[in-house]
């Protein structure tokens, strides 16, 4: 969660954490209701990708519990 919010603030975006209820934790980033679904799909995928890029061992942008080892 602190690597994914650097990175996020180095994008210029406020992140910030809320507990899942559960064991996790999700990262929010507050968004304009300027923006549709598609346009945010398409930057949330290429933000996540990019994370997951810099601590391949850590992250996985492919859901199922197998791939988060």
């Amino acid at each position: 969660a602190v690597h994914i919010r650097a990175e996020l603030e180095a994008l210029g975006l406020v992140p910030f954490a809320k507990t899942s209820g559960g064991k996790g934790i999700h990262i929010t980033v507050p968004v304009t209701q300027k923006q549709n679904w598609k346009k945010l799909h398409q930057a949330a995928s290429v933000i996540s990708s990019a994370l997951a890029a810099t601590a391949p061992d850590t992250f996985t942008t492919t859901m199922g519990k197998d791939n988060r080892k």
